[in-house]
């Protein structure tokens, strides 16, 4: 299902939503129709395809490793080889598939709709293999984000704290969460699951637990700003 945005927020109700909740708390929106919008099949098809004639080039493949730091298999100048990966996957390191709406039709026509409010933005497409499974760990984002959980169950931590904490966090590093390792602040805890979105709006620390294998979807925008570019529609390839 592509969700226009006035059905997406249908539950509390647009003019509610940008009063009471857009840029200031989140929102949890529950029992929609989402699972088409990326399977395991699809994932396995991915991971399985890295290194094959260049097919990794989009979306950004990243993984999590141990202790939260990041492997960027477009950044990283020591590339882990398609073994090591997979080792990663089978051991509880979640994977990340950044720039990802182009995956599928669904995914590219919701980005869409969600552009017809917000200036560019993008899908990411998170994967744990098993519970507990390596994450990121606390941080925040400069975009609003709205996370589709279309399979498994994840926990919750959005923290009472946004960036860029002035007094706190040196200039240019509020995503970083050193400054909450002598106090975490207060968080509402919860757990989602297939079929629940959450808005996150920007800059509110937040992090997540796998609960079981899951696959999460963030789509994620800035601001809109004059000129913007608008999103081609899908092209319907003949053969």
């Amino acid at each position: 299902v592509i969700y226009e945005f006035n059905k997406l927020v249908a539950p509390v109700g647009r003019k509610r939503f940008f009063e009471e909740y857009k840029g200031k708390k989140y929102l949890v929106i529950k029992g929609n129709e989402i699972k088409d919008h990326f399977s395991w099949k699809e994932f396995e098809d991915y991971l399985n395809c890295i290194d094959m004639n260049g097919h990794d080039r989009m979306p950004h493949f990243q993984m999590v490793l141990d202790d939260g730091d990041k492997y960027c298999k477009r950044k990283t100048k020591e590339q882990l080889t398609k073994k090591e990966i997979h080792n990663y996957w089978q051991s509880g390191h979640s994977a990340i598939l950044t720039i990802c709406e182009f995956l599928n039709k669904t995914m590219y026509r919701q980005c869409q709709e969600f552009e017809k409010v917000y200036g560019p933005g993008q899908a990411n497409i998170y994967c744990s293999g098993m519970s507990e499974a390596e994450c990121f760990p606390i941080h925040a984002d400069s975009t609003d984000n709205y996370l589709f959980h279309t399979r498994g169950k994840v926990q919750w931590h959005l923290y009472d704290a946004f960036a860029p904490n002035k007094g706190k966090v040196e200039a240019g590093k509020w995503r970083s969460n050193k400054w909450m390792l002598d106090q975490e602040p207060k968080a509402d805890v919860f757990t989602l699951e297939a079929g629940d979105i959450l808005y996150i709006p920007r800059f509110q620390y937040h992090k997540v637990t796998a609960i079981e294998s899951r696959i999460s979807i963030s789509y994620h925008f800035h601001e809109p700003f004059p000129n913007q570019r608008i999103r081609k529609p899908w092209l319907e390839f003949v053969h």
